[in-house]
């Protein structure tokens, strides 16, 4: 195994698999929702938009007598204002709202967190040591 693999390539492979799973898990069940569920109007109570690339911007709505927060990108952030509706569907199962098109989203996490672990998955010490006598035995 040692002749495989690098030191931490298993647990990096290990980790990139978990998000791999939770990833899949939001995919599958929000495509299973938006064939299912209705698309339904909500009250905007509060607004939070940034403009960070890495921070996220959020709405609060009133929906079953809750404030749910809904996590939404900056761009469409920036064109919503308080006290506008918004439609959005809800996930009964686990209780909270979210934008219609999200999907596009986890499929895009879904394949990048597949493409790291199926390059995490390849034995690059073993390639490395063939790669290293193939040059040796051509000079």
């Amino acid at each position: 195994m040692r002749a495989y693999f690098f030191k931490y390539q298993l647990f990096y492979a290990l980790i990139s698999l978990m998000f791999f799973s939770y990833t899949m898990f939001y995919y599958y069940q929000n495509s299973h929702l938006e064939k299912t569920a209705s698309l339904s109007k909500q009250l905007i109570t509060d607004i939070s938009c940034s403009v960070a690339p890495r921070s996220k911007s959020t709405i609060k709505v009133i929906g079953n007598n809750r404030v749910y927060s809904v996590d939404l990108p900056s761009e469409r952030c920036l064109e919503l204002n308080k006290g506008e509706k918004i439609l959005l569907y809800y996930n009964q199962k686990y209780d909270y709202y979210y934008l219609p098109g999200a999907l596009r989203i986890h499929l895009i996490r879904v394949i990048t967190t597949g493409s790291i672990l199926i390059l995490l998955a390849f034995p690059w010490k073993l390639l490395a040591k063939i790669l290293k006598q193939n040059r040796t035995s051509k000079q």
